[in-house]
Order: structure tokens, then C-alpha cells, then sequence
């Protein structure tokens, strides 16, 4: 008696669901997962915004460059370096300005305190090189901007 009340019950729940006749069950609109679909469909085109900005890659023309940070970085040796494969002005003058303030870093390390603090703000003014713009550290981009051009004769890097 109690097997026929279940499948009496069992009966009248599943007459009582309308069938399903949706597309979302067909085959071919199903997603595969060696396709590399996405699980989640919106059936709305969506509005895209702007690109983001792509950063920190070398000599792309608008993003932040490494080889500008990397002179900074690494003082007046990093400075060097850049100034001698550098192929425009602006990439010079950040190396000749790395020069300057690494000769300056190098001096004030026998002080203990100053020479890690200065360090540190050639870091700063490297990201700010890298991300385009000029930092002014009081006396010393004068100097380098009175004496790039004298530097840049007298060194005359292979184009």
C-alpha cells in the first residue's frame, strides 16, 4: 500500500511540470569547454570603456619606460649606460641627469644617513623619468641642463 501511494505521488509530481522546450537545452547552443567559451552569456552587446593604459614597458611611445628607471637605479653606472645606448635626447638627458645625481649619491654616502636618503629619491625622480616626466631637484637639473650639450660633444655616443 505504501509502494503504491509513492509511486501514486511520484506520478502526479511529474505530470504536473510542463515539459521543457527551451532552445538553452539544444546541442549545438550549448558551451564546450575546449573552446574557451564562457560560462556566463549576457545577451546584451556591453558598452566597453577605454583600454587600459598599458605601463612599464620598454620604448613604448606613451608608457612608462624601465631603462629610465633602471639608470636612476643604479646611480651614476646605470646613468652611463643609459647615455651611451640611447638613441634620443630626452633618454640622454635622463642619463646625463642619473650621472649627476649618482656622483652626488656617491659623495654623500660617507655620511651614512644621506647617501641612502638620496638613493631613494633618485628612485623617486626615476619613476617620475619613467612615467615622462622631469623632476627638479634644486641646483642639480640646472647643472645638468647648463652642461648637457657640453657633455653631449664631448662624449658623442655611436649612432
Amino acid at each position: 500500500m505504501a509502494k503504491e501511494k509513492l509511486i501514486k505521488n511520484k506520478g502526479k509530481t511529474a505530470a504536473k511540470k510542463p515539459p521543457i522546450k527551451s532552445e538553452v537545452l539544444r546541442d549545438d547552443l550549448k558551451l564546450r569547454y575546449d573552446t574557451g567559451e564562457s560560462e556566463m552569456v549576457v545577451p546584451v552587446e556591453v558598452a566597453k570603456g577605454e583600454a587600459p593604459k598599458k605601463r612599464l614597458e620598454v620604448g613604448v611611445e606613451g608608457g612608462a619606460r624601465w631603462d629610465i628607471f633602471f639608470a636612476y637605479f643604479f646611480s651614476w653606472l646605470g646613468g652611463a649606460v643609459l647615455y651611451l645606448i640611447a638613441k634620443d635626447d630626452e633618454t640622454r638627458w635622463h642619463g646625463f641627469h642619473a650621472i649627476v645625481l649618482g656622483i652626488v649619491d656617491a659623495i654623500l654616502w660617507f655620511t651614512f644617513i644621506l647617501g641612502p636618503l638620496m638613493w631613494l629619491y633618485m628612485l623617486y625622480v626615476g619613476w617620475k623619468g619613467a612615467n615622462g616626466e622631469r623632476v627638479e631637484v634644486p641646483a642639480l637639473t640646472q647643472l645638468t641642463d647648463e652642461n648637457f650639450d657640453k657633455f653631449k660633444e664631448a662624449i658623442k655616443p655611436s649612432s
